[in-house]
């Protein structure tokens, strides 16, 4: 779980200090004008790296998932088109003697291949966490302003 700690908005004042809060006329809700953004600074100083390591191999499965499928609809297609064969066809007329395209064995090597991407991916992100929380100790974490800019809908008279 990544952690935040808030961090208090305090800006200096050179002009004279804001006017005392008025009472709301009877019927109007007390709070905030309609139209106040609400901002808060918080720095993140800690990544959890159970939980990135848990993102990342989910992230990374699911495009492994995806490519791994794009590229056996897309061979289905080109071998639907004849592309294989002309391809296969061209490298045998270059001097390429029986030159074949081997689908099983090229989706094979290929889903080996995604799956070490699949694991050196996470590894990394793993390992830019913990030095993420290193570097963070030392600098004091990365800042982050936040403001709610949800508007509140304005009553009708």
């Amino acid at each position: 779980m990544s952690t935040t700690e808030a961090v208090p908005v305090t800006r200096p004042s050179r002009s004279a200090p804001p006017p005392a809060p008025t009472r709301p006329p009877d019927g109007a809700p007390a709070g905030p004008p309609p139209n106040a953004v609400r901002v808060s600074r918080v720095a993140l100083r800690r990544l959890d790296p159970w939980s990135v390591l848990k993102v990342s191999v989910l992230f990374y499965l699911s495009m492994f998932v995806v490519l791994l499928t794009a590229a056996v609809l897309l061979w289905l297609g080109a071998n639907a088109a004849g592309v294989i064969g002309n391809i296969e066809s061209f490298m045998s007329s270059v001097g390429f003697t029986d030159f074949r395209f081997l689908p099983g064995q090229i989706f094979r090597t290929s889903a080996i291949v995604g799956l070490v991407l699949v694991v050196a991916g996470t590894a990394g992100n793993v390992l830019m966490a913990v030095l993420y929380n290193l570097i963070s100790d030392v600098v004091g974490g990365l800042q982050v302003t936040l403001s709610d800019d949800e508007r509140r809908p304005q009553r009708r008279v």
